[in-house]
Order: C-alpha cells, then sequence, then structure tokens
C-alpha cells in the first residue's frame, strides 16, 4: 500500500537502489512551490536567509538522489518561510499603527499630514484586501509624508526659538548699559537688574520663551528710569545729539540710542556717542 507523498523505490537485484522518476517529480513540484514562496516572502520584506539555506540542502538532497533527506529539507524551508511571511505581515501591522501615530504627532506640532492620512486609509483597505506589498509600499509613502510635515513643523519651531532668543539677547544688550549708567549717578535700579540678570540665567538654561518675557520687563522697568535719568544728563551736561556724521562713511543719517550708543542709517556701524562711566567701565572690565 503506497501513501501519497510516499516514494516509490525501483528494486533492482543487481544494482544499487533508486527512487523511481514517478517519485521524484512530486518532490520536485514541491520545490518549485517552496521557491516560489521564498521569493514572495522576499518581495514582501520578510527575512528568507534561513529558508533559503533549508531550500539548497533540499535541492543537493534531490540532486544525491536523498529523496528522504529532501522530503525533510522542502518541510523545513516551507515551515520557515511560512514562519518568515506571518512575521513580516505581523511587522506590516506594526507599522500601520506607527503610522497612524506619526500622523497624531504631525497634527500636533501644527502640520496637516491630509495626504498622509489618504495613504493610511488606503494602507488599510490594502492589508484587509491581504495585498501585504502594497500595504507596506502605501504605509512607507504615507510615513514619509508625514514625518516630513513633522520636520517642516520642527524647523520652524527651531527658527521662531531661536528669532526669540536673538530678540531677548538684543533686548538685553540695549538696557545693560542704560541700567550701568543709572547705577553710576546713584540712582536706584535694582528692579531693572534683577530683572536683566533672570533674564540671562533663563536664556542660559534654554527657556527662550521666559528669558523674552524677564527681558521685556526689564526694558519697561529701564524705560520707567529713562525720565530721572534724562534729568540726570542735563545736571551734569550730558545731552543726547540729534545729528552728527559717521566716521566711517561720512553720512548724516544717525541713530542715538538711550545706552550711548549710536547706529550709522548708511553703512550700519555703531558708535558710542555717550562716554562709559566709572560704574560702566568697571563692569566691562570685570566681564559683568
Amino acid at each position: 500500500m503506497q501513501f501519497p507523498g510516499e516514494l516509490r523505490i525501483a528494486r533492482n537485484p543487481s544494482g544499487p537502489r533508486h527512487p523511481a522518476p514517478a517519485a521524484i517529480e512530486p518532490l520536485r513540484r514541491d520545490l518549485a512551490a517552496t521557491r516560489d514562496a521564498i521569493r514572495e516572502a522576499a518581495n514582501l520584506g520578510a527575512t528568507v536567509a534561513l529558508a533559503e539555506e533549508a531550500w539548497s540542502a533540499a535541492a543537493e538532497a534531490l540532486d544525491a538522489p536523498d529523496p528522504v533527506g529532501a522530503r525533510a529539507q522542502i518541510e523545513k524551508a516551507s515551515r520557515l518561510v511560512t514562519e518568515a511571511r506571518e512575521e513580516r505581515i505581523r511587522e506590516i501591522a506594526e507599522h500601520l499603527s506607527a503610522v497612524e501615530d506619526h500622523i497624531a504627532l504631525a497634527r500636533t506640532v501644527g502640520a496637516s499630514p491630509d495626504e498622509a492620512a489618504r495613504l493610511l486609509d488606503e494602507a488599510r483597505a490594502a492589508l484587509q484586501e491581504g495585498d501585504y506589498a502594497r500595504t507596506s509600499d502605501l504605509l512607507i509613502r504615507a510615513e514619509r509624508i508625514a514625518m516630513l510635515g513633522q520636520l517642516g513643523q520642527i524647523q520652524k519651531a527651531l527658527a521662531l526659538r531661536e528669532d526669540q532668543t536673538r530678540r531677548a539677547f538684543q533686548v538685553i544688550a540695549a538696557n545693560e548699559p542704560i541700567v550701568q549708567e543709572a547705577e553710576s549717578y546713584g540712582m536706584g535700579v535694582s528692579e531693572a537688574r534683577v530683572l536683566l540678570r533672570q533674564a540671562r540665567d533663563v536664556l542660559a538654561r534654554g527657556d527662550y520663551l521666559t528669558g523674552l518675557t524677564f527681558a521685556r520687563n526689564a526694558e519697561e522697568a529701564v524705560d520707567r528710569l529713562l525720565p530721572r535719568l534724562e534729568e540726570e544728563r542735563r545736571k551734569r551736561g550730558i545731552e543726547k545729539p540729534s545729528r552728527g556724521m559717521c566716521g566711517v562713511c561720512r553720512a548724516t543719517r544717525l541713530h542715538f540710542y538711550e545706552n550711548g550708543w549710536g547706529r550709522c542709517l548708511e553703512c550700519g556701524s555703531t558708535f558710542r556717542w555717550r562716554a562709559a562711566g566709572l560704574v560702566e567701565t568697571l563692569r566691562g572690565l570685570l566681564g559683568t
């Protein structure tokens, strides 16, 4: 009695036994089918190295000929490629969830990943239809679009942070000399001084929003000092000039700032219109 798939051995009393050609053909068909399954899994992105090794061993055993060994290796290759394919399908399903997260994050940071969401819907449909290769392709495209959206918003956020930080330091730099001048006249500048120090400390920790807030508060405190500062200047014979000539380009379009500095509106060069006071000079020498 012969069972399905059982090999029939041609008996030759005068020589070695060899499998009958009819017994080899089913093995060859199974080997070819396993090869196709491996290729399909590889195209899906599955890891098929172990299955390929077993398939090669089966082919060698079939050429030996060793039908029993060939059958064992074919079954091993079939099992391995099935496992690899199932693992890849699980990975694709997990990838779908990851792309959903990327799209949600893109929306959170202010992007509009509508195209990515459309591709994700197509990927869900392809997954339900069992078209895993198309599912994987759609997910890769959707993920890329969503991540580009995130990157664009992140770059905008970084640019905003850099701009706000620069503005905060500009406010500090513009008001520090005014505070130093007022301090040299014996005026009370503790509020503005504390706010300026807090702004620098917060900016050093990377908190540009709070840093800019402290810098603006310091600027308002300095603005409250200006009327008394101008009075002190008049008493001491120090007046902000209303006109002059640039020492670099000889232009007359100049702007004079309250902090003792000026700027040429033609060439952009800066200059001091008021000499630094004793306290300001000492702070500059000490780097404070």
